[in-house]
């Protein structure tokens, strides 16, 4: 094979992050990709990845940065990865869904800036799947358009997008793994929903040397542990993903979830460890939900002094878009204002949370909030018993697009239907809703 070579050299910071694109993006197995780093061939392989042709650099492979360059420790070049991600997000590319898969997916770039810039990427991403009609590989980026939904705290939509992933993974004769569910599952805090789907992907895992898809199962068991207040296992499903974890993005969501269980465990020692390694990847990229989840794990650790770093999570976090993790900084506050004997300031905090749990959907982090209420010695509050009617999953979904000004051939290329079909479902939401018209959708289904 002969590989392209340039005068022109590329920074150092691109060689290694397309290095490991390489290596990492590849289907090798996960124990045995590390075999492979420090190869100078694989850097030759890098270097001509690159480049096109005529020696110009290629402006859209750079989005890989904001994910591959924390597999080598270079929390220093995060910024170099954002300026890249930035620039590949304007760039007009018909192809380009193949180079936004890693930036656009779960991984560790979120640290790198808004969520909002994300879901950029995520739809621009899936529609330009769609329209190449790639059909076996839209059920991916549908997931990945669902963890996005799942973040910013719209896990009823991100179920929508899942169902959506499924079935066409299911007339394709293809499965697409459960990340997503996983994920929603954690949120959600069913324990006899989540607790199944963790414990078959950790064995059918094992069985098959998928470690990957084990350790995101541990990630989903420890936030499904910390909502229930369990922190012993929540620390031991964390510890599994930080111990044996090479996907950056899992062990630094792992480490968020450590520190929160070994501190409500008790065990300080083991938090500070996870803090540190949070810190590695958290203060390099500078963003809001990254300084936001950094601050709220270092207010556990902080004691009476605490408060400044809860209000700075906070604000940091509302800022960043991430109610889900929000939600949890205001639980955290007025846990530590109830401990502080602070406690109409402390119901403040835990009605918010209890509020933003609820209307997300995070029951059992809801319910732990209405312990702590209890403890606070708050009054119970009514709440509102009336149900919407039940749509059906395709119903919710087109609803949802029509909601947002799409046509009903807009939706109809969207969902794979014929218009005639889409007006069908619709005016049976219209009768369910009791609404006659698309404007009055959004009221709708907000309720």
């Amino acid at each position: 094979m002969q590989l392209h070579t340039s005068s022109r050299r590329p920074s150092t910071s691109y060689v290694v992050a397309r290095w490991v694109d390489v290596v990492m993006g590849s289907c090798l197995p996960t124990w045995v990709r590390p075999r492979y780093w420090g190869n100078p061939l694989c850097g030759r392989v890098a270097h001509a990845l690159a480049y096109h042709p005529g020696g110009h650099l290629r402006p859209i492979a750079g989005i890989h940065l904001g994910h591959d360059v924390l597999h080598v420790d270079f929390g220093g070049l995060l910024g170099d990865a954002k300026r890249r991600t930035d620039l590949s997000i304007g760039t007009p590319c018909r192809n380009q869904y193949r180079d936004l898969r890693l930036a656009a997916s779960e991984h560790g770039g979120r640290w790198l800036g808004r969520l909002s810039e994300h879901w950029t990427l995520d739809d621009r991403q899936a529609q330009l799947v769609r329209e190449a009609g790639a059909l076996a590989e839209l059920p991916i980026h549908l997931q990945a358009l669902a963890l996005e939904r799942a973040w910013r705290g719209d896990l009823q939509g991100a179920e929508l997008l899942i169902a959506e992933s499924v079935s066409i993974s299911a007339s394709m004769g293809n499965e697409v793994p459960p990340w997503a569910q996983l994920r929603i599952h954690a949120l959600r805090g069913n324990e006899a929903e989540a607790t199944p789907l963790i414990d078959a992907v950790i064995r059918d895992g094992t069985r098959q040397g998928q470690g990957n898809a084990v350790l995101s199962a541990h990630w989903a068991a420890a936030v499904l542990n910390n909502g229930l207040g369990r922190y012993e296992r929540a620390a031991a499903a964390a510890r599994e993903v930080v111990t044996n974890g090479i996907l950056p993005w899992l062990s630094m969501w792992a480490r968020c979830e450590l520190v929160e269980a070994a501190a409500g465990a008790g065990d300080m020692e083991l938090a500070r460890d996870a803090l540190d390694g949070l810190v590695a990847t958290t203060h390099p990229a500078g963003s809001c939900l990254a300084l936001g989840i950094e601050a709220r794990c270092r207010a556990l650790l902080e004691g009476d002094g605490a408060e400044p770093s809860y209000r700075e999570a906070i604000d940091q976090l509302d800022r960043g878009g991430n109610r889900t993790e929000l939600a949890r900084g205001h639980l955290l506050y007025g846990e530590w204002l109830r401990g502080q004997a602070r406690l109409r300031e402390a119901r403040e905090q835990l009605w918010v949370a209890e509020e933003m749990f609820t209307e997300i959907g995070m029951e059992a982090f809801a319910e732990r909030t209405r312990g702590e209420l209890v403890a606070a010695r708050a009054k119970p509050r009514a709440r509102p018993t009336e149900r919407r009617a039940d749509l059906t999953l395709q119903e919710e979904q087109i609803a949802r697009l029509a909601r947002d000004g799409l046509t009903n051939a807009q939706i109809g290329t969207e969902l794979f239907l014929s218009p005639r079909t889409v007006e069908w479902h619709l005016n049976k939401v219209f009768a369910k809703l009791r609404v006659d018209s698309r404007d009055a959708l959004a009221a709708a289904l907000r309720q």
